[in-house]
């Protein structure tokens, strides 16, 4: 977790702007998440961490994980006293100061540890604005929500890109994003050379039952 956490080394001011604490249900007021709101600032709530085991197979306390993200850089004192405020666990640099925000985004749900308990993306909550998808996508995601439009649109023989985005904004939040930062043009050519691909092919198919009713000669004009 070093390489999520801050693994390029401590600055010397000892200041970062991406934070994760945990908070314990037992040890945090009810209204702990009004208290993170309060703080005007992107927040990222994991699951709730209650299939979590150590390496001996004892189960771990149920927990969440809170990420906070802040404009400017936070010192561990400073976020020391939001912790408190909330389960009051110890702010250490090495297991709070993050350094790969897109990685601890996803260890939220331990997507990229195939060997613990995976948790649901929907059960991610966010403050400020925070957008979770937005760290979800690695080229290799890209690439594999691309190959899935790609799949769907072949099925649906859909070659409209008005039809792809409509579907994605409606049921496939994931796609639209992709559609809407980074693919727009390569999904418009492809669906643009689909379509003439697939008037080719149909234009082929006619030809060939055209000369098959007809022979060389092409289509009787009823002049015999």
């Amino acid at each position: 977790m070093a390489d999520i956490r801050f693994g390029k080394g401590k600055p010397k001011d000892g200041r970062t702007r991406n934070w994760t604490i945990i908070v314990y249900e037992d040890s945090a007021p009810k209204n702990w998440r009004e208290i993170l709101r309060g703080l005007h600032i992107q927040v990222f709530i994991s699951p709730y961490h209650d299939r979590d085991v150590r390496a001996n197979g004892e189960p771990k306390k149920p927990h969440w994980h809170v990420i906070l993200c802040f404009k400017g850089k936070k010192s561990i004192a400073q976020i020391q006293e939001i912790s408190d405020r909330l389960s009051g666990t110890k702010v250490l640099w090495e297991e709070c100061a993050v350094g790969d925000l897109d990685g601890m985004v996803r260890y939220l749900i331990h997507f990229d540890d195939a060997d613990k308990f995976q948790y649901d993306i929907n059960g991610i909550e966010t403050m400020g604005g925070a957008d979770v998808l937005a760290h979800f996508a690695t080229a290799n995601d890209v690439d594999e929500i691309v190959g899935e439009m790609m799949d769907w649109c072949i099925e649906q023989t859909c070659y409209s890109f008005f039809r792809l985005s409509n579907y994605a904004r409606a049921a496939r939040p994931d796609w639209f994003r992709v559609i809407t930062t980074s693919r727009t043009v390569f999904l418009t050519n492809w669906l643009k050379s689909m379509q003439w691909d697939l008037r080719q092919q149909q234009q082929a198919a006619w030809e060939a039952a055209n000369h098959e009713t007809y022979g060389e000669g092409g289509a009787v004009d009823g002049s015999m």
